[in-house]
C-alpha cells in the first residue's frame, strides 16, 4: 500500500511540474518611454483566432485571460477595468487589446497583445507583444500564467519609469 501511495505521489508530482511551464513574452514593439503614466488601464475582451472546432475552448480561455489580466494588474496597484465597467478612455488612459491564437497541436497557448494610450484621434500604439505559454494539465492555470507574464512586462516598464508598482 505504501509503495502504491509513493508511485501515485511521484506521478502527480510529475504532472504538476509538467503543467507549470514558464510563459515567454516576445516584445515586438517595446513600451514607449515618452508617454505619461496611465490614469487607468482598460482591458478589452480578448478575441479568438481559431478554427470553428476550437472556438468554444478559445472563447473560454479568452474570457479567463481577460479576467486574469485585470486581476494581475489590480494586484500590482493599477486601476484596471473591463471595458464595460469604466467610462470612455481619456488622454492618459491605456487600453489593452489582445487575441488568443490557435496553435496546431495544442501544446501551447499563444496570445497577441497590443497596448494603446489616448483617446479618439490621439490614440497611439505604445507596445506590442506575443506571449507563448505551455499548456498545463491543471485547468485555469494557462490564463493566469499568461496574464502574470504580461503584467510582469508592464511592471518592468513601470519600474523603469519610476512609477508605483507593488
Amino acid at each position: 500500500m505504501r509503495r502504491l501511495s509513493l508511485i501515485v505521489l511521484i506521478v502527480l508530482s510529475v504532472l504538476v511540474v509538467a503543467g507549470c511551464g514558464t510563459a515567454t513574452v516576445t516584445t515586438t514593439q517595446p513600451l514607449a518611454a515618452d508617454r505619461p503614466r496611465p490614469d487607468r488601464v482598460i482591458v478589452q475582451d480578448f478575441g479568438v483566432n481559431a478554427p470553428a472546432d476550437q472556438r468554444l475552448e478559445g472563447q473560454a480561455l479568452a474570457k479567463a485571460l481577460t479576467d486574469a489580466l485585470i486581476t494581475a494588474l489590480s494586484d500590482h496597484g493599477i486601476d484596471a477595468f473591463r471595458v464595460s465597467a469604466t467610462p470612455l478612455p481619456g488622454p492618459r488612459t491605456a487600453s489593452i487589446l489582445g487575441e488568443v491564437v490557435y496553435v496546431p497541436g495544442g501544446q501551447e497557448i499563444r496570445a497577441r497583445i497590443q497596448v494603446y494610450q489616448g483617446a479618439g484621434s490621439n490614440t497611439r500604439l505604445i507596445a506590442e507583444m506575443e506571449v507563448n505559454t505551455p499548456r498545463s494539465l491543471i485547468p485555469g492555470t494557462d490564463a493566469r500564467r499568461t496574464a502574470d507574464a504580461v503584467a510582469d512586462r508592464i511592471g518592468e516598464h513601470y519600474r523603469r519609469q519610476g512609477w508605483p508598482w507593488r
